[in-house]
């Protein structure tokens, strides 16, 4: 049976004359300007009109072009599918306001050093609590600076212009719709990620929970990056297919899926029943020891990918996370250990999850890992 499609039902008139009208659709904001006859045929007096066949059209023919815009616009739908879920599947990601730092919105077809994007999820959230608000409290705080401003950006602790040779964007949002599977939201995320690399930048993560970090680093698989593992407790937890995902277990399923060619877990402690690996780093081991670690198990241009979850700070400092643990590592330690990594590694993508705002009243949390993450950022900057 062939295709039949309709004018869409999501369509409005934005603007005619004698001559033209111009058509808004109010799904995917597009819009299209049509001489008025092809109007008056396709458009109006829509819940009259017959079905089109595509194949009944000479396909030579300036209507058969113009209906190829029309559907491939969706102001003509197929008529046997809900429009308004096809156009959901279809998008991963959504803009938001305000962007990263100010910057400019993603572009599929430019290329970037950068990319800002959101992931607004918690597999195990509970009633108004967890972090899958984080993503807008980090941007409301970037905000605050404007990339663009013709005057720069400045570190002014180190005296250094930031981000002078880099282009950057925000993506925004991953699209999350109430009632999906995880695994739907996982290959979202996955597709999104895909997306930033294909525009050859590097991917900047906000979470979300920590499970997050799967479906992001299932985008490198191919490449099998090395992973180090900002984190108070190991991640290791018993994973079950079909039995769901959550931020205590990412790691055994990363693991069992042999998507990472190592891994480096810095600030692990407490007490769990899953037993440490072989580079399980605590929380007292001194930076330059760290840093050696590192450096003899990842290879020059080896791919890393680094994920920091806001516990692994001691929870004296940074309480603002649902599972806080005491003598971790300071936020100066973290940041002087993330930028090192950032400046002598080959970081391929990062992200920075587990932070809750709804326990930071004050915003003193977001100002925390807004810096963080500039920091990491900026690690390049000439001094």
């Amino acid at each position: 049976m062939k295709t039949q499609y309709v004018p869409s039902r999501h369509i409005t008139v934005e603007s005619n004359n004698d001559d033209f009208t111009i058509l808004m659709n109010r799904i995917n904001n597009k819009r299209v300007k049509i001489e008025n006859q092809i109007y008056n045929y396709f458009f109006k007096d829509r819940d009259n009109k017959s079905n089109l066949k595509l194949c009944e059209l000479e396909r030579d023919s300036k209507i058969y072009s113009l209906v190829l815009t029309l559907i491939e616009n969706s102001f003509l739908v197929d008529d046997s599918k809900d429009e308004y879920f096809e156009f959901l599947q279809k998008q991963t990601t959504e803009s938001v306001k305000p962007s990263f730092m100010q910057c400019p919105k993603f572009n599929d077809s430019k290329s970037y050093d950068y990319v800002f994007i959101g992931i607004p999820y918690s597999s195990n959230r509970k009633v108004g609590v967890g972090p899958h608000s984080a993503p807008k409290a980090i941007r409301n705080r970037s905000s605050q600076i404007d990339v663009s401003d013709s005057r720069g950006t400045f570190d002014n602790a180190r005296g250094v212009e930031l981000f002078k040779k880099n282009k950057l964007a925000d993506i925004g949002n991953v699209v999350i719709h109430p009632g999906e599977s995880q695994e739907q939201v996982f290959n979202r995320i996955t597709k999104s990620i895909d997306r930033i690399r294909n525009a050859g930048a590097t991917p900047v993560i906000i979470g979300g929970d920590h499970s997050i970090s799967y479906p992001s680093i299932r985008s490198f698989s191919a490449i099998k990056p090395y992973l180090i593992h900002f984190d108070a407790h190991s991640d290791l937890g018993d994973y079950v297919p079909y039995s769901g995902l959550h931020h205590g277990n990412f790691l055994s399923r990363v693991m069992q899926e042999n998507l990472i060619s190592g891994i480096s877990s810095i600030g692990v402690r407490g007490i769990t029943n899953s037993k440490p690996f072989k580079h399980c780093i605590g929380p007292d081991v001194a930076i330059e020891k760290i840093i050696d670690i590192l450096s003899k198990e990842i290879k020059p241009q080896q791919p890393v990918y680094m994920t920091v979850d806001m516990d692994s700070i001691c929870s004296s400092q940074f309480p603002f996370v649902l599972y806080p643990e005491s003598l971790g590592l300071s936020l100066k330690k973290l940041t002087i250990l993330a930028k090192s990594i950032a400046k002598d590694f080959n970081i391929v993508g990062f992200d920075i999850v587990e932070y809750v705002d709804t326990n930071d009243f004050n915003g003193v949390g977001s100002n925390m890992v807004f810096n963080l993450l500039v920091d990491i950022l900026g690690a390049n900057s000439d001094v």
